[in-house]
């Protein structure tokens, strides 16, 4: 069937597939949340001491006072994090590497 317009998905451009990526592009809706997940190389620990876990957190306070989302929820594990994030607009999506993953 169709999709319906209200979603949003009329206003999201047409990449194309690339035949030699594993998987389609995201989409990137405007207002949307997102469950974004990242741990260390080959699963090594990210948070040695507590101090490594204040610091992160320092960090995600300050990107929210550069950056335009809200953050719902966040899960601080030895080796990988959790994030639920909404961004104002699609053209927001800042959490692509440059920014929180910098730790």
């Amino acid at each position: 069937g169709q999709v319906p317009n209200e979603l949003g998905f009329d206003k999201i451009k047409k990449t194309g597939y690339n035949k030699y990526m594993s998987r389609f592009p995201r989409l990137l809706l405007s207002k949307s949340c997102y469950h974004i997940i990242t741990r260390g190389n080959n699963k090594n620990i990210v948070f040695r001491t507590p101090a490594d876990y204040d610091y992160y957190l320092q960090l995600i306070d300050r990107f929210k006072f550069e950056l335009p989302f809200n953050l719902f929820h966040y899960c601080l594990m030895l080796n990988h994090i959790h994030l639920m994030v909404q961004t104002n607009g699609a053209e927001d999506f800042w959490f692509n590497g440059q920014k929180v993953l910098v730790f």
